[in-house]
């Protein structure tokens, strides 16, 4: 092996190196929801990436003129929370190119899911949320807000 071949070994492993670190980081960024209804903040926070809620299409409550809560939860000390700024994804650790073993809540329905996420693409993730160990669920399409 001549010097040329030993520096272009070395040249490869930090470019995979470094794909790789920002292949795991690709969800960080703030997402448009499949409805169009809100945009979720996606960070790492320690060894996990989360999700808050940092934009939603109507903040205020038409029926009591205040800020939307999070009214569905089954927990009571949870209902007076406001949605605008809740962090509904938690858990997600980065594994062979998806995000997995972690959990999303709907405030919807008050109900909380295990989840993936898979980059389609740099401005296209798909979500699914799933019930028990089954991957059988709903998967919706987010679009990076620019």
């Amino acid at each position: 092996m001549n010097l040329n071949s030993i520096i272009f070994s070395v040249f490869c492993v930090f470019i995979s190196i470094a794909s790789l670190a920002q292949s795991s980081n690709a969800i960080e960024g703030v997402w448009l929801v499949e409805s169009q209804d809100a945009h979720i903040k996606i960070f790492k926070s320690g060894n996990e990436y989360v999700g808050e809620i940092i934009w939603i299409k109507d903040p205020i409550d038409p029926e009591t003129g205040k800020p939307q809560l999070d009214k569905n939860n089954p927990e009571p000390a949870l209902k007076t929370r406001k949605v605008l700024g809740m962090r509904l994804m938690k858990g997600l650790t980065y594994d062979d190119g998806e995000w997995v073993d972690g959990s999303i809540y709907d405030a919807n329905n008050g109900k909380t899911y295990s989840c993936k996420v898979t980059s389609i693409n740099e401005n296209t993730i798909e979500l699914t949320g799933y019930v028990g160990f089954t991957w059988l669920g709903r998967t919706d399409s987010w679009t990076r807000v620019r």
